[in-house]
């Protein structure tokens, strides 16, 4: 009798097939059952030892003892039937009844899988390119199984300032999702509004247009850390995938790019090795850093939203400067570090007093505002960013050669997730309204609960001449990222419109009197009375940079193109003053609103950057047609 038949005989080549078919079922459950009681890691890793050494000991004991009627007992060399070995039906049924429920498992995960890798055509952060994208019906597009936020981690340490570095992970992993190809990840702007706010997972799914959602938990001790992560259905809050890690901080890159695979196959996403290693390579592998970078965003979000803005970037830059030192590769920080400088030169623009400025040396604020941004563009994760990056140098710089060619490039990008800081002004009313209106629209999708995304969307769409969209795109922004800068760009789409009295009720619903007092004299304007619009303006207060710069729109929506002109001229003649002229330009709807001879600096631009002029007109302004030019020159 060869090995082979007394194998069969005494039942261990069956028990063999039971034992693994056995064991890897039990490591499926365990796999998906132990991370929701919080388990550590080593407890998998102990069960697939000691499942290893049973099956040793099975083929062992499968050898001495077999399966009888009367139980188990020593073998004899008994068999039943015609042949076979004693038990081996019973065995036999068994083997059969775990091959089943596999098949069942197996059957399971493919449907699964087919459905949650069906191809969207959405607009992407990681790096897939989308579908030229239309104004939405719905505020958000309808979710699809490869769309996910990325909620910041909760801080379970009992130091309330490691919640940074939980951020700072976070972020990390948002980031490192963001390259994986065919995955939609949600903006950090947007992901990170649900911060410490206790909201239902299926309301945060149907209003950032996702269907999974990724959230976890992280406690630090020291250099020790523990991570928890899970992935759950937005729509019914089913775990797709949990896990835990207890590691040490200096392994919090591995950490975070384990999650991120474990995520990425979770949905149904399969890498390869090329795909795996840009995946990995998109941290920073420093949560150091970014706590750092964290700090300073918080900072750089209130310099924007209403805080004294060239003292609060200045506290911001303090911490992005100290994330650079650590992780030189970390672009975001140095990107928003040069927002300083940006500002200070638009202030010297508007004409704010330099003794006023922290910096008014107009060598020193440039030099720091290219050492910034090309630090940031050496770092770039992609050729999205480089673009929008170089394309806001050129702009507050001397010499805009290349720049039209840059800003269409740059538009029709769509793995750039609402990265705008500037592009719109050189875009929009230059001939380009359409693709940016699809740029904008794609990122109220990627990034819904920016308003700015809305505000330019809506304010491309006026100057394609589709005010309807425009009104539809506002209106809805209004509800999703309720953005109180919103409710002006709403006043514009009804005064496209034509819709005057509808306009005029809405002023009550602008953020503040300066607002207010400047709409309600545009709305004058639309009506061709420029008496009222000069009793509206009795009461305007504007901010402190547009005082000019809303000065040469007013007075062009009123037909003042002199007056216009004599502004223009005062801001051309300053540092980035043509940059802040295409921003009057872009907020007027009126055309030329000022004599481009009286803008020699900015004629010079816009020829080095091949932008015709004159921009588009895209409201009718009366006072401007009776004085004969309709708002053009």
């Amino acid at each position: 009798m060869n090995l082979f038949t007394e194998l069969r005989r005494r039942n261990v080549v069956r028990v063999a097939g039971l034992y693994v078919v056995s064991a890897w079922l039990l490591i499926q459950v365990a796999e998906t059952l132990l991370p929701i009681f919080g388990t550590p890691d080593w407890v998998l890793q102990a069960l697939v030892v000691l499942l290893a050494l049973g099956f040793v000991v099975a083929l062992g004991f499968s050898w001495v003892f077999q399966l009888t009627p009367h139980g188990i007992a020593r073998d004899t060399g008994a068999v039943d039937g015609e042949g076979a070995p004693a038990g081996s039906g019973r065995l036999d049924l068994a083997i059969i009844g775990l091959l089943l429920v596999v098949g069942a498992l197996l059957l399971w995960q493919l449907l699964h899988d087919r459905d949650a890798s069906a191809p969207a055509p959405m607009a992407m952060t990681g790096g897939e390119a989308a579908a030229p994208a239309s104004v939405p019906d719905q505020p958000v597009p309808a979710p699809d199984g490869r769309t996910i936020a990325v909620l910041p981690f909760d801080n379970l340490s009992s130091d309330p300032e490691q919640g940074y570095f939980a951020d700072g992970l976070t972020e990390e992993i948002l980031n490192v999702l963001s390259s994986v190809p065919g995955l939609r990840v949600t903006a950090r702007t947007s992901s990170f509004h649900y911060k410490d706010k206790d909201v239902p997972v299926d309301e945060i799914g149907e209003r950032l247009g996702v269907e999974h959602i990724l959230e976890g938990s992280v406690r630090r001790a020291g250099e020790r850390m523990r991570v928890t992560a899970q992935l759950v259905r937005a729509r019914d809050g089913f775990h797709a995938w949990s896990s835990s890690y207890d590691r040490p901080v200096d392994d919090a890159f591995d950490v975070q790019a384990d999650i991120a695979a474990k995520v990425a196959a979770a949905l149904g996403i399969l890498l390869d090795k090329e795909q795996r290693q840009r995946m990995e390579s998109a941290g920073v592998r420093d949560p150091e850093a970014y706590a750092l970078y964290a700090r300073g965003f918080e900072l750089y979000q209130l310099a924007h939203g209403g805080a004294p803005q060239i003292p609060t970037l200045a506290e911001a830059n303090e911490l992005f400067d100290r994330a650079v030192e650590k992780a030189p590769g970390l672009w975001a920080a140095s990107y928003h570090s040069a927002d300083l400088y940006g500002h200070l030169l638009l202030e010297l623009a508007g004409g704010a007093d330099p003794a006023s400025l922290p910096v008014s040396d107009v060598a020193r604020i440039r030099g720091e505002l290219e050492r910034r941004l090309h630090a940031a563009m050496r770092a770039a994760p992609n050729a999205a960013a480089r673009d929008f990056i170089d394309l806001t140098r050129r702009l507050l710089s001397d010499d805009w050669t290349g720049v039209g060619d840059l800003a269409r490039r740059a538009i029709a990008h769509t793995d750039a997730c609402g990265f705008d800081q500037w592009m719109h002004v050189a875009t929009t009313a230059f001939g380009m309204a359409a693709p940016a209106r699809d740029f904008f629209v794609r990122g109220t999708r990627c990034n819904a609960l920016d308003e700015a995304n809305w505000i330019h969307a809506s304010i491309a769409s006026i100057y394609t001449g589709d005010a309807a969209g425009a009104l539809d795109l506002a209106d809805r922004g209004i509800v999703v990222a309720e953005g109180m800068r919103l409710e002006e760009a709403r006043f514009d789409a009804l005064l496209a419109l034509g819709r005057l009295d509808e306009a005029r009720a809405s002023l009550a619903r602008l953020p503040h009197a300066a607002a207010r007092a400047r709409s309600e004299a545009r709305l004058a304007a639309a009506r061709g009375d420029l008496a009222a619009m000069e009793r509206a303006l009795e009461n305007y207060v504007p901010e402190a940079q547009q005082l000019d710069v809303q000065g040469i729109a007013l007075a062009a929506q009123s037909g003042d193109h002199e007056a216009a002109s004599r502004l223009a001229a005062a801001i051309d003649a300053r540092p980035a003053g043509p940059m802040l002229l295409m921003v009057a330009v872009y907020f007027c709807y009126c055309g030329a609103p000022f004599d481009l001879d009286a803008a020699p600096n900015l004629a010079a631009r816009l020829q080095e950057a091949d932008l015709a002029w004159p921009p588009t007109q895209a409201i009718d302004w009366p006072l401007a047609a009776e004085k004969g030019d309709g708002g053009n020159f």
